[in-house]
């Protein structure tokens, strides 16, 4: 999890692909003494998001465990927009194409062209 935390890699991950996603965190395992505005934004070296089928949900977690890694289940791909919800709360909802279009006019978004023209 890069620049921006959970929420901006989930957030590019959509819009990379141009689909949406759910997102649930909370109830109790995942918030570890967190606030939510630092479980969604703080940057973790040592935290990744993966993407799968629903069927091989079970088979990544076993790979994880098996490496002696924490893996957790927090959402789900589909749709044409990214909610963010921490513990049922609402707290991020907006549409794939309404974040590339604020994302296309942004600083990073035109640095990011310069670096890999």
């Amino acid at each position: 999890i890069g620049s921006g935390g959970l929420a901006v890699s989930v957030a590019k991950a959509c819009m990379g692909a141009e689909i949406g996603a759910v997102i649930r965190i909370g109830h109790g395992q995942q918030r570890a003494q967190m606030v939510a505005l630092e479980m969604l934004f703080t940057e973790s070296a040592s935290a990744v998001v993966v993407s799968c089928a629903p069927e091989k949900i079970a088979e990544v977690k076993a790979i994880a465990e098996r490496r002696r890694l924490f893996a957790l289940e927090i959402g789900r791909v589909g749709g044409g927009a990214l909610a963010i919800s921490v513990d049922g709360v609402p707290v991020i909802s907006a549409r794939v194409e309404e974040m590339k279009a604020v994302w296309s006019g942004s600083l990073e978004s035109h640095l990011t062209e310069e670096v890999t023209a």
